[in-house]
């Protein structure tokens, strides 16, 4: 198919278990250009979660996918390359799940309560000075630096 998110949404439980009846992504890693991902289900079992489109989820597992090592990533690239539109972006910056720069690109807010990396092994990111207008709270969790009113 040409839109890999029309794709996920329509196939079922083929490709992303989150997809589904049930819409509950179990504990999983896929390992993807020798980078292992992980998404904790205490995330996407809330309701913030559950209540985004399945479109909207899709992206967000595939933001994960594509992040660097710091949860960082260029949404454009991603809907470029899958497919999804701009409205799901909207949504996941709604609810929280993505943080947005005037730069363009986004950080994934649950990205350390996610994934635990080795420290030693970790790459920083290339967007440094968007990562200075973040602190991460008591549950490891971006926000934004409460001197900033907005990022966007």
């Amino acid at each position: 198919m040409k839109n890999l998110i029309e794709f996920l949404v329509k196939s079922g439980n083929t490709f992303f278990p989150f997809i589904g009846e049930s819409q509950v992504l179990p504990l999983f890693v896929w390992n993807f250009m020798s980078q292992k991902r992980m998404f904790d289900k205490s995330i996407i079992e809330t309701d913030n979660f559950l209540n985004v489109s399945l479109s909207a989820k899709a992206i967000y597992f595939l933001l994960g996918m594509e992040a660097d090592d710091e949860g960082f990533v260029s949404p454009q690239r991603i809907l470029r390359l899958y497919g999804g539109e701009k409205g799901d972006l909207k949504n996941l910056i709604d609810t929280g799940l993505i943080i947005p720069f005037k730069s363009g690109v986004v950080v994934i807010t649950d990205w350390n309560q996610n994934n635990w990396l080795d420290t030693r092994r970790i790459k920083p990111t290339q967007y440094q000075e968007e990562k200075k207008l973040l602190t991460l709270n008591d549950c490891r969790k971006y926000v934004l630096s409460h001197c900033l009113a907005s990022a966007k």
